[in-house]
């Protein structure tokens, strides 16, 4: 298929793995910095640094955005290759930042009910229990669900 595919910065915004991978790194590499770095400039005692903290560190920020380049490349797949089907959202529930969307659809003659996670951005707001939304749904898993206006 030729579906539209999200941006990076769309899936960034809508995707919790995404953006844990994306700065997890960014925390790991200021880490040392924040530990050994400011009580040197402050003049305070400094502690040595270990030989492996550093090399160590950098592993785990190449794994992450390694990772990270997995999602976006796996999460485009899937928009591009997926099903469009029309749905309508029966359960919606937000706690703090987080939420979860409970959907109903057809596929194949078949009623399904799925479970979409969900960021709370102002488009995912403004769903609304009985919307009817357009969902791209994964070719090899019924269950794992996308809803199209939030992230195109």
């Amino acid at each position: 298929m030729n579906n539209p595919v999200p941006s990076i910065s769309s899936l960034l915004r809508n995707d919790t793995l995404a953006v844990t991978f994306a700065f997890t790194p960014l925390v790991l590499l200021l880490l040392p910095l924040a530990v050994y770095g400011l009580p040197a400039l402050l003049g305070g005692p400094t502690a040595p640094l270990h030989p492996l903290a550093l090399p160590g560190l950098a592993i785990l920020a190449i794994f992450s955005w390694s990772v990270l380049v997995w999602r976006v490349l796996s999460l485009r797949a899937i928009f591009a290759d997926g099903d469009r089907v029309e749905g309508v959202i029966t359960r919606i529930w937000f706690f703090r930042q987080r939420g979860q969307c409970e959907l109903s659809y057809t596929r194949m003659g078949m009623p399904i009910t799925a479970k979409s996670n969900l960021v709370r951005t102002e488009r995912s707001r403004r769903l609304a229990v009985g919307q009817k939304v357009t969902l791209v749904v994964d070719p090899r898993d019924d269950q794992r669900v996308f809803i199209c206006a939030l992230y195109l």
